[in-house]
């Protein structure tokens, strides 16, 4: 009951985000600006971060084992560079006011399923990934631990508005996930994974019969 409680807040919270934009637009026709953006990435943000924390945290022996919302095959994302956003909000306020649109919507290039989003990331932090739901965490995730970040970030999927301004229409060219979070997500490598001395090679923490030094 409590994590359909919870459910429906976060429904009536972006009910109330809709209701607001057309309340705006309506009394203010000819002066408001509203921009909807996807979840941002760059490297103090809780979005990557967030779902870097959940893989990398698991022990070594469990390898790779990272629980997913339903192993992250319902829930989409077209995330978009925090710093292409500021940009763009930049340009904007520039811009002469009949030149402007009311209602702009800036999304990632590229649209993720949340399980190839996690795939993209521990391809940066070099770990192992292998997604598992099972419904007795996600009750607690859900339910007793009331895990925001779960809810949105796990199970929230982005929906973009076909026809809406950009940013491409503000001159900027958004930028991959790939080719910007490598910067910060490298730190989730474990340091004697990223390069041996010996031969030249990363290498294998997951099957090494010597053992890592990790304490399992």
């Amino acid at each position: 009951k409590q994590w359909y409680q919870r459910r429906v807040a976060i429904t009536a919270g972006l009910r109330a985000k809709a209701l607001s934009e057309e309340i705006v637009l309506h009394e203010l026709p000819d002066s408001a600006i509203i921009i909807r953006s996807a979840d941002c990435f760059h490297g103090w943000d809780e979005f990557s971060h967030y779902l870097a924390r959940i893989n990398t945290r698991k022990r070594l022996i469990q390898k790779g084992r990272t629980f997913i919302y339903k192993r992250g095959e319902v829930t989409y994302k077209q995330p978009v560079f925090g710093p292409d956003v500021m940009k763009a909000i930049t340009r904007i306020i520039t811009t002469p006011d009949q030149d402007r649109h009311r209602l702009y919507q800036f999304i990632g290039p590229k649209v993720y399923s949340l399980n190839e989003f996690m795939q993209s990331i521990t391809d940066m932090t070099y770990r192992m990934y292998k997604p598992i739901f099972n419904p007795i965490r996600h009750f607690v995730e859900a339910d007793i631990w009331r895990h925001e970040n779960y809810i949105r970030y796990q199970m929230i999927s982005d929906t973009p508005t076909h026809g809406l301004p950009g940013l491409e229409d503000v001159g900027i060219r958004p930028a991959a996930f790939e080719d910007e979070a490598v910067a910060w997500l490298r730190n989730y490598r474990i340091f004697w994974q990223v390069w041996d001395p010996i031969d030249g090679q990363r290498s294998n923490i997951y099957n090494n019969s010597v053992g890592t030094g990790e304490n399992f």
